[in-house]
């Protein structure tokens, strides 16, 4: 018995430490973000839906919805402050990915009728609930992070990412979408979040080519590593933004 007190309490030292994260696992699970949604705007782009490629969306949508989920479980477990620079720099980041969210979702309202024809319309609806559904729990958690000189500019990009899922589980859920997260107060989009350009240009058929929106200066396309920390030969860390 006198072992047993010892014993537990170094468990939850041990799970405390295990359940803890750091900047640059945030960082990293911010760039696995920004990557799936390219990915899932790839697999939209498909003119005819066939089950394959009903399927591909599926399984798209929801790996992303499953980093989204990772993400603010992270930053839930945070262990570090974040500094000024690097909230800048996430919030850089995640203003440019939501820029590439509202081409997806223009996507997938697109192809709605197309699902329908296919008889899986339900499968996808819940898809996009889901990804709703975390997304909001990202956004509450990225304001969360924010220094207080970025809670301005947090609430801002939270309040985007929700208005534009709320646009796509309206489309897919009619009736059943709730209103913008409540923790989270709309603001006319300045800043960090008005920053984010949509990637790409329009071709000549109208459908936007999305090469140019993850390079940056902390994309996820060629160069997604500007979110990372490097060590210098002297053992200290640095940050490393793309060139």
């Amino acid at each position: 018995m006198k072992l047993a007190i010892p014993l537990s309490a170094s468990l939850l030292v041990l799970a405390s430490i295990i359940a803890a994260s750091s900047l640059n696992d945030v960082k990293k699970d911010i760039i696995a973000i920004d990557t799936s949604v390219d990915n899932l705007y790839q697999h939209s782009q498909v003119q005819s839906l066939n089950y394959f490629t009903g399927l591909a969306i599926r399984e798209a949508a929801d790996s992303l919805t499953a980093n989204i989920k990772t993400g603010a479980e992270c930053v839930q477990h945070l262990d570090e402050k974040p500094t000024d620079k690097d909230a800048n720099l996430i919030l850089s980041t995640l203003g440019k990915t939501e820029g590439k969210v509202k081409l997806v979702v223009d996507q997938m309202i697109r192809l709605k009728p197309q699902f329908e024809k296919l008889g899986v319309v339900g499968i996808a609806a819940q898809s996009v609930g889901a990804f709703q559904t975390e997304t909001k729990s990202f956004a509450n958690q990225l304001v969360k992070l924010a220094p207080a000189q970025e809670q301005k500019a947090a609430v801002q990009l939270a309040a985007s990412f929700n208005k534009e899922l709320k646009r796509c589980n309206d489309a897919y859920n009619p009736g059943a979408s709730t209103a913008a997260n409540p923790g989270v107060r709309s603001a006319p989009v300045t800043g960090g979040a008005s920053g984010a350009q949509q990637p790409g240009a329009t071709d000549g058929s109208g459908a936007r080519a999305y090469g140019g929106g993850a390079s940056g200066d902390a994309g996820a396309g060629n160069k997604p590593h500007g979110l990372l920390k490097r060590r210098s030969r002297h053992g200290h860390k640095q940050d490393e933004q793309s060139a």
